[in-house]
């Protein structure tokens, strides 16, 4: 997902002393919640360092994953402005550092900087279509799909070197013993390979092939 690191820097050095008095610092091991869907928060959330995945439970169960943020990704503020319950699971891939801004100053900040408000109004209007467009495509999808799927646009990413089992937990919400399943199934059919803990798609058109194929 892609984040607003040089315009939200510039925002963030540029804040009033009274605001920046009132930040809080958190730090999020990898692996642990930062947002539990359907439960309420208050602050707006600045993902400083690490990664984080965006996950979302459907009414039949089944865990959806969404989004990967980066550093310099906004959290919650969709949220605090819609005032409405948490949409989205957000859990830590990495250790994350994370700077939290209780939301009456937020609401404070934004007057005194309608640039800030651009920004949250850019992020809120990206996620929703993504969020959309990421659902209906990805509604059906079993665990073999997702993780192909999810595997491709790390490739895209030029992320897949450094992408791990673990990794692949997280992002498709599917335990250990399901993405290993996974793995054997798309060795098997000579779409992935893994070798030495590390992913290679051998030939990128036959993989895409075979996602669609699926669909």
């Amino acid at each position: 997902m892609k984040n607003t690191m040089n315009k939200l820097q510039k925002i963030l050095e540029d804040a009033p002393k009274k605001i920046k008095e009132s930040w809080i610092e958190k730090n999020v091991s990898a692996g642990m919640p930062i947002l539990i869907q359907n439960d309420e928060h208050k602050f707006l959330y600045i993902l400083i360092s690490g990664t984080a995945s965006v996950s979302i439970l459907l009414s039949r169960g089944t865990v959806m994953p969404l989004f990967v943020n980066e550093p310099w990704s906004i959290l919650g503020e969709m949220e605090i402005f819609c005032k409405i319950k948490n949409i989205a699971t957000v859990t830590a891939i990495t250790d994350c550092r994370l700077l939290l801004i209780n939301q009456d100053n937020l609401l404070k900040w934004i007057n005194e900087r309608p640039d800030f408000a651009v920004t949250m109004l850019d992020e809120i209007s990206t996620k929703a279509v993504y969020i959309t467009q990421k659902v209906i495509r990805l509604s059906s999808m079993t665990v073999d799909e997702r993780v192909l799927d999810c595997l491709l646009l790390a490739n895209e990413e030029g992320k897949l070197e450094n992408m791990d089992k673990q990794n692949l937990c997280i992002q498709c919400c599917a335990p250990l013993r399901s993405i290993n399943r996974s793995v054997s199934h798309w060795k098997d059919k000579g779409v992935v390979m893994y070798e030495k803990k590390k992913f290679y798609i051998p030939d990128i058109e036959k993989a895409y092939k075979a996602l669609n194929y699926c669909k």
